[in-house]
Formats: C-alpha cells, sequence, structure tokens
C-alpha cells in the first residue's frame, strides 16, 4: 500500500532500528581505520577485482565475473549520507550470516555517490554518475544482479524494513538459479526436480489466497481513507490488517523456505567455486 502514513510508520521504524545499533560504526561494508593506499577509507578495494570483496573498478569486476562465468552483484549507493544505505549494510552486509554465504561466490561492484569525497578516487566519479543514469539506480541502495557477458540486469532487490540476511541470500539463489539455461531444474537430479515440482504445486493456492487478501486490505484501505477516517484509526486498522496478512502468508513462507533448499543448491552448482 502507498498511503503516506505507512510511509510515515516504516521511516520512524528504520530510524528506531538504526537508533537501537550500538557503536560507532556507519555501517559500511568493509569499513577499516587502517590505512591502505590500495583502498578507500571504508575499505573499499580501488583496483582490480577478487570475487567475494567489493571493488570501486568496474570494469575490473566484469572482466572477472566474465571469466568466472558468475553474475556481478552491483550496489549503486551514497554510503555516507543514505539512512537505507546504513540499514542495508548493518541489516545485510555486516552481518555473520552474509560474511559466511558470500566466499567467492560473487564478484562485488561498489557504485558510490557520498559527500566525502575521500570515499570514491575521482577517476571513478563521473563514471558512476553514467552507471547510475544507465541501470536506472537513483533510488539508494540499489542492488543489482548483473549478467557480465550482457552487461545487462538479471533483476533488482527491494529494500524494505523487513530485509534479511537469509532473504537477500534467497532473492540471489533464485534469481541466479532461474536465469542459468534450463533454469532451476537445470542443476538438480531427478528426485530434487520431482520435490520442486510439488512445491511449486503447494505454493500456487497459497499464493493466490496470499494476494486475495493483500487485495481485500487495499479496498478496505481505500475505503477508509475515502471516509477520512482518524489518523489514530487507520493506524490501529494497520497494525490489525498486517497481522491478518501475516497469518495468511506464514504457509506461504513456510513452503518457500522449502523452496529455498532447491534454489539454494542450484545456484550452488554455479556459484561455487570448483575444488
Amino acid at each position: 500500500m502507498k498511503a503516506t502514513f505507512r510511509i510515515l510508520l516504516s521511516s520512524l521504524v528504520l530510524a528506531l532500528a538504526l537508533v537501537g545499533c550500538s557503536g560507532s560504526d556507519d555501517g559500511t561494508p568493509g569499513q577499516t581505520t587502517v590505512i591502505d593506499p590500495n583502498r578507500t577509507p571504508d575499505g573499499i578495494r580501488i583496483h582490480g577485482a577478487v570475487a567475494g570483496e567489493w571493488t570501486h573498478d568496474w570494469d575490473a569486476a566484469i572482466a572477472l565475473a566474465r571469466e568466472e562465468k558468475r553474475p556481478v552483484l552491483a550496489i549503486f549507493t551514497a554510503s555516507d549520507w543514505n539512512v537505507w544505505h546504513r540499514f542495508v549494510a548493518q541489516r545485510i552486509f555486516n552481518t555473520p550470516v552474509w560474511k559466511e554465504w558470500i566466499g567467492k561466490r560473487l564478484v562485488l561492484a561498489w557504485i558510490n555517490h557520498p559527500n566525502d569525497e575521500r570515499l570514491v578516487p575521482a577517476e571513478y566519479v563521473e563514471r558512476n554518475r553514467t552507471l547510475t543514469r544507465q541501470y536506472d539506480t537513483t533510488a539508494f541502495p540499489a542492488l543489482l544482479l548483473i549478467n557480465a557477458a550482457t552487461r545487462q540486469a538479471y533483476d533488482r532487490y527491494h529494500v524494505t524494513r523487513d530485509s534479511t540476511p537469509e532473504g537477500f541470500i534467497s532473492w540471489i539463489n533464485r534469481t541466479v538459479s532461474e536465469n542459468q539455461p534450463g533454469g532451476v531444474k537445470a542443476a538438480l537430479n531427478d528426485e530434487d526436480r520431482a520435490a520442486l515440482e510439488e512445491l511449486r504445486a503447494r505454493r500456487r493456492p497459497l499464493m493466490e489466497a496470499y494476494n486475495a487478501a493483500v487485495a481485500e486490505a487495499q479496498k478496505e484501505y481505500d475505503d477508509m481513507r475515502a471516509r477520512t477516517v482518524a489518523t489514530a484509526d487507520l493506524v490501529e486498522w494497520t497494525r490489525q490488517s498486517d497481522a491478518k496478512l501475516a497469518e495468511v502468508k506464514a504457509p506461504l513462507d513456510a513452503v518457500d523456505r522449502e523452496l529455498d533448499v532447491y534454489y539454494a543448491k542450484s545456484a550452488d552448482s554455479l556459484l561455487l567455486p570448483a575444488p
């Protein structure tokens, strides 16, 4: 729902979440106090690319990803002033879950537009503007999985106040799996393919029920707005509506968690380096 009060509530939740984070870390991935001439002060590599490490060097990231036949995960952001960047960094990239998972699975490109000039080498400033226009990523942070061979985005991740490292990793696995030749089933054995199809069949009616519940909630909300209901009543209705939607969505989420196992298997066949 796109109501103003919902946006305000989300912003309040985000602000409270960030206030609750301890320490002075601004949430930037790779932040370091060690002076390294090969990295910007936030710890981001300046030249060259290594799988699993953030780099400013877009061309090197694309070249490495093409060579190793893996996607580029690109973040378009403003690391020192965008509040949602801080949220993503603290809730995803600085978590043990992400750090344990990433390994060398992806090539990571850092396209930054900070206020602090030290955080982006001068040679990349104009190029970052060009890339941001090219990929239509002016709403920061934008997280895109990119096909290095075509330089086209497979998909972009939509950050919300409910984003988690597990959910983000699930999105990566699903996107990678569905965009390989033959789709997710191409890398699965017969038993896993059968299990995947059974789960998909179970998921369809659950998704239909959830979509119907969302549509009904939207209609109720529109009716209340048309009647100019008091803000306090809208807030209480939102609380109750969200609880009802969560109840309807719970079985769908359970099936999705089971599906994630097969998407992870499929993605790992492409992303894990050969032994």
